[in-house]
């Protein structure tokens, strides 16, 4: 491949299998990525821990476009959505992933411990004080199964177990 550099630090792009795809109607810039230096070089390909769906919607947040609609993402993909913006500072898919799921009753309903860590995780206390409602009522070893041992989140839910109580008495 002209301009490549045989390193073992550099990757072939040729032996990878690539989808050629545009981000949508309205934009049609390809959204295949390998870097090229100023002089020419192809580098690398660069290798991400987000599925193809993440990263297509991601992009969309990134390009002059519609944002996508989430309506549709519900539970494990919208999240992954929202790690993978605040992982790379997509400041508007942060902002849409963040109202969509502070707006979805669905989404609090169905998947409200991953609402609490969400929140705990990234420092959104609003989508903890709508989530904390559905998670209220479970016994602490539910708790420390769903969320694991982030101590941050035990004590969200602990708070909220308090402050729950305190009202009620």
């Amino acid at each position: 491949m002209p301009g490549c550099v045989p390193n073992s630090h550099f990757r072939n792009p040729s032996a990878y299998e690539f989808s050629s795809s545009t981000v949508g109607p309205e934009c049609q810039l390809p959204v295949d990525i390998i870097l090229k230096s100023s002089n020419g070089i192809l580098l690398e390909v660069v290798d991400f821990e987000e599925t193809s769906e993440t990263l297509s919607y991601l992009l969309r947040f990134m390009h002059k476009v519609q944002y996508p609609d989430l309506s549709e993402l519900i539970g494990k993909r919208l999240f992954e959505l929202a790690d993978a913006a605040e992982k790379w500072r997509v400041l508007s898919a942060m902002a849409v992933c963040n109202a969509h799921i502070l707006s979805n009753q669905t989404v609090l309903e169905k998947h409200p411990f991953e609402c609490l860590s969400y929140s705990m995780k990234y420092g959104y206390p609003k989508v903890a004080d709508v989530a904390a409602p559905y998670i209220i009522a479970e016994s602490f070893n539910v708790v420390v199964k769903r969320l694991g041992h982030d101590r941050s989140v035990i004590y969200a839910w602990v708070c909220g177990l308090v402050l729950n109580l305190k009202y009620r008495y």
